[in-house]
């Protein structure tokens, strides 16, 4: 038994069901303390998770959710973990060239929402169960391969960061302006990959932006060198 905070909800929650190495998903309700016992009372609705919001650009957030196959495969906690682990360790790219990644708490996050037992990120990103996902890397590449997505090769990754470092240092040396109008609304595509190294070229494109030293054409074009 816990507490602990899913999406709006702040609440105990007792294990669904305890295996040998970890809990498999979760049970929201109330617990009632007295001195010398607690007993939990389970809620009479659990928490429904929201799917993730569709921005137009390739996002495998949202393909995964949109896939029955891969939800059913993921209560298969060994199975949940290992795509956890693939998230986190490599970059993804769909069929038609649009590059995605994401943090580990995000990809917790994600893992714990397409399971939709009672789980928040910390189950994933603080737990850390490799034993769990032994020897499945094979099984999630070919789920994910059934929903348009791939690994994307360090090689090719070099590539496209080489290409947009050579445009973005054109850029940086203009003169400094304003912040241009049409950026003020503007969410900037595959936000979740701040700390991964495409996320560094971002942070750089972010600037130039704010700088007013790229017009919006460019700004589309840089992320089309990105394929993100």
């Amino acid at each position: 038994m816990g507490h602990t905070q899913f999406g709006p909800i702040v609440g105990w929650r007792r294990p669904e069901r305890e295996t040998e190495l970890a809990f498999d998903g979760w049970i929201f309700g109330n617990v009632e303390i007295t001195d010398d016992d607690a007993i939990f009372t389970d809620a009479p609705a659990q928490p429904v998770v929201a799917p993730p919001l569709d921005w137009g650009y390739p996002d495998l957030e949202c393909d995964l959710w949109n896939s029955p196959s891969i939800r059913e495969q993921c209560q298969d906690q060994g199975f949940a973990m290992a795509l956890y682990e693939a998230l986190v360790s490599r970059h993804w790219r769909q069929i038609d060239g649009g590059i995605w990644h994401c943090t580990n708490r995000n990809a917790g996050a994600i893992v714990a929402e397409v399971r939709g037992r009672g789980e928040n990120y910390h189950d994933y990103y603080w737990r850390g169960l490799p034993e769990l996902a032994a020897g499945r890397e094979p099984e999630v590449e070919t789920a994910l391969a059934q929903i348009g997505w791939s690994p994307l090769e360090d090689a090719q990754l070099h590539t496209i960061e080489e290409n947009a470092r050579n445009i973005l240092s054109k850029w940086e040396v203009r003169p400094k302006t304003t912040q241009p109008v049409w950026y003020v609304d503007v969410r900037v595509p595959s936000n979740k990959v701040q700390s991964t190294r495409i996320g560094s070229l971002i942070a750089r494109i972010h600037l130039l932006t704010l700088e007013g030293k790229l017009s919006q054409s460019e700004w589309l074009q840089i992320f089309d060198t990105l394929h993100i």
